[in-house]
């Protein structure tokens, strides 16, 4: 350990000229890149108007139950990635929850098209299935991932910077 120490206090200081080095802005980029895919994937605008989506699909009594079952949902499903992350890696994961989220917009998109054009019901669990597929297939990948990521990926002399 003493070691370790004394190599790192001797080595060069990192600067922010550093990060013209290709082993650091090629790191950096993608990182930008994951962070602003978690960011534009909808999950905040899905968690903040979780009760709105409920009110509209027709669920007004079982919006405030269903929208902690979507906080759950999300604290369960992000516990679970975290013991297999290392097994299944990153970009299956990641695979997974584009594709997961993906299904998720299409069953509420579909829901709602035909909630308009057929004056009938249509299966009232559709939505709650739909939010609850996508904030847990949100938090197996872009939740927890680009986090993951920017911690191991840049040079151990760039982290302090």
């Amino acid at each position: 350990i003493r070691a370790k120490v004394e190599e790192e206090r001797s080595a060069k200081r990192f600067t922010l000229l550093d990060f013209g080095l290709r082993r650091v802005y090629c790191p950096l980029l993608l990182s930008i890149a994951l962070m602003l895919f978690q960011v534009w994937s909808g999950s905040f605008a899905v968690t903040a108007y979780t009760a709105i989506i409920f009110d509209g699909a027709g669920l007004d009594h079982l919006s405030t139950p269903a929208s902690i079952g979507v906080a759950a949902v999300q604290c369960v499903v992000t516990a679970f990635s975290l013991f297999i992350i290392d097994r299944q890696g990153r970009k299956p994961l990641l695979m997974a929850a584009g594709s997961g989220m993906t299904v998720a917009c299409i069953l509420m998109s579909l829901f709602f098209f035909l909630e308009d054009h057929i004056h009938g019901k249509v299966a009232i669990a559709v939505p709650i299935l739909a939010v609850y597929l996508y904030m847990a297939a949100y938090s197996l990948g872009l939740g927890i991932i680009p986090w993951l990521f920017m911690a191991e990926v840049f040079p151990g002399s760039a982290k302090p910077v």
